[in-house]
């Protein structure tokens, strides 16, 4: 596996314009990206299928509205398992993963040993949600914080950086 801070750094500026490009639009062709980004469309086959292959860029994803999804609600959810052998944190990690609406789960330093992001219809459905979540492997305290509204939410890395 490489480093992905040898990876950021061996951008060069066309690259980082690229991925700014697609992060705001993935399916953009290189034709119609080559004028966005100051460079030729073969070029930018060249340089998108170089970071394809080398894993920087892993995918091409539909950003789905929430809300018209029939999923307005956003939980946090901070978990403390009983201890923290790996064995442990492995069993957990499989069993959380299984769970669908548990939309990213990060192992956590701190009071907590994971944070979820969780979606729901509404508070009963959490409900439901949430009765599951105490019976995962390990689980010894479970705290939830339920969002009111949405502040601020990016899906766009800062990658142009100060070369690009």
């Amino acid at each position: 596996m490489t480093d992905p801070a040898n990876n950021a750094e061996s951008l060069v500026p066309l690259d980082r314009r690229i991925l700014h490009v697609l992060q705001v639009q993935g399916r953009l062709s290189n034709e119609d990206l080559a004028p966005l980004v100051n460079a030729s469309p073969s070029a930018c086959s060249r340089h998108r299928r170089k970071m394809e292959e080398s894993g920087f860029i892993k995918g091409y994803v539909a950003l789905v509205d929430q809300q018209m999804a029939g999923l307005p609600d956003d939980v946090f959810v901070t978990i403390g398992l009983s201890d923290q052998r790996p064995e442990h944190q492995q069993e957990f990690e499989s069993a959380v993963a299984e769970i669908e609406e548990v939309m990213a789960c990060y192992a956590t330093m701190g009071t907590m040993d994971y944070l979820l992001r969780v979606v729901a219809r509404n508070a009963l459905d959490y409900d439901r949600i949430r009765a599951r979540l105490p019976k995962l492997p390990h689980v010894e305290h479970l705290h939830s914080e339920t969002v009111t509204r949405q502040v601020l939410r990016r899906t766009e890395l800062p990658v142009r950086g100060t070369t690009g």
